[in-house]
């Protein structure tokens, strides 16, 4: 707190000089929580009162305490005397939304030593990253804190009340603000719009959380129950369903943006995924049994189906986009489908819309041999819906919604400066 604010404990002390406006940053990586700061019906009686910036505390753990922890050397301008830190024991280890306001707030505003003429407000960019950080921003949602002339730009990792990713946020930014360095863009990027696309990379990059959840919601249980074939995998290890919610996953968040005030994911994607499993095109299946798995020609060379599985009665399953993942599997980059080869098999041209979103062939994808669609049905797996019929767009609102670190922004400033 005293290098934020630019007060010197020893000659050699490093501090943010107090008579500069030059912009500071203010980054913490860390652990997080919160404690209620209040009762109901006053000190010591009632329940605690629900998390909101008027009854509890945020806070970022520091791993050793705050100057001023030894007996007899607290006072009456200690920084924890006006935080409500009842009830903690190591609160000397903790820094608290209500400090971090104060010394944003000073770093912003101008410098008392400064002349009249000279009086200006420093810009601040802060990116608070741990578990519940939303919270630490709650004061600047109050009107209160509205100052229109105060160039403070703060983001955070998570919601208030939501634990966020390890890494998550703070890789995506850093990730996105050295890229668009390197490409000279920067005198063109306000921190606004590197918030937008750093949240996007950030989805993009831990879409593993929302498939995990989205998996156990939903499931197909013909396509679970088959063992797909794949050359170089063993049998069933390779799961369909699995590459296919994640190719769609992935193309939600790489999507441009509908517009510039939706930065939103597009679930184009995973509505066709659960139509082309309904209709039958993501699935096609053989007209007669076989013993032996099914070929076709490539380039004059009889080949091994990819994504085939064979029912009891003898007949085939072909998965119809395994050549859009192949693409993208041998790439490199899962879930792009520029990958695909740009004909389909029977020599249509790939239009570009199409290359933004799951290619499923349909009949195209084995033209040489007799089959027809195989519906399937996506359900719930477990619970008291268990068999019934899942809408993945709903559900996946939902548990972005529920259960997903999302990271926040908040600023005081009309314009957001350029980086």
């Amino acid at each position: 707190m005293n290098v934020l604010a630019g007060k010197r404990t020893g000659a050699e002390s490093k501090v943010v000089p107090a008579d500069s406006d030059a912009p500071v940053f203010f980054g913490l990586y860390s652990h997080g929580d919160s404690h209620a700061a209040k009762r109901e019906g006053g000190e010591g009686a009632g329940e605690v009162v629900p998390h909101s910036y008027h009854s509890a505390e945020w806070f970022i753990h520091f791993p050793y305490p705050a100057p001023g922890a030894e007996e007899g050397q607290n006072n009456a301008t200690d920084m924890y005397d006006f935080v409500a830190t009842e009830g903690q024991s190591n609160h000397r280890n903790l820094l608290y939304a209500t400090q971090i306001r104060l010394a944003l707030h000073a770093l912003a505003s101008p410098s008392s030593s400064s002349s009249s003429a000279s009086r200006k407000k420093r810009p601040v960019i802060s990116l608070l990253n741990c578990c519940r950080s939303g919270g630490l921003l709650e004061f600047m949602r109050r009107p209160s804190a509205i100052q229109p002339d105060l160039a403070l730009f703060l983001m955070c990792s998570s919601q208030g009340h939501r634990d966020s990713l390890v890494s998550g946020f703070w890789s995506a930014f850093f990730s996105e603000l050295r890229d668009t360095l390197r490409r000279g863009s920067g005198s063109d990027t306000d921190m606004m719009q590197l918030f937008f696309v750093a949240e996007r990379r950030y989805h993009r990059e831990n879409k593993y959380e929302a498939l995990n959840h989205l998996k156990e919601a939903a499931f197909s249980y013909d396509i679970w129950q088959s063992e797909f074939h794949f050359s170089g995998a063993r049998v069933g290890n390779v799961d369909p369903w699995h590459l296919d919610l994640t190719a769609a996953l992935t193309t939600a968040w790489e999507s441009e943006p509908a517009s510039d005030n939706d930065n939103g994911p597009d679930w184009t994607a995973l509505e066709r995924l659960q139509q082309s499993y309904e209709t039958g095109g993501a699935f096609r299946v053989t007209t007669k049994p076989s013993a032996q798995r099914p070929t076709h020609l490539v380039r004059g060379v009889t080949q091994p189906i990819e994504g085939v599985a064979q029912l009891q009665d003898g007949r085939w399953v072909l998965w119809t986009r395994s050549r859009q993942h192949l693409g993208e599997r041998l790439s490199g980059t899962a879930g792009r489908s520029p990958l695909q080869p740009l004909e389909s098999s029977n020599g249509r041209p790939v239009h570009e819309n199409e290359k933004t979103q799951l290619l499923f062939e349909g009949d195209e994808v084995a033209p040489e041999l007799a089959t027809q669609p195989y519906r399937v049905r996506i359900t719930a797996w477990k619970g008291s819906n268990a068999g019934r019929s899942v809408d993945l767009v709903e559900t996946i609102k939902r548990i972005y919604a529920d259960k997903i670190a999302i990271p926040g922004q908040v600023t005081c400033h009309r314009q957001p400066a350029p980086l």
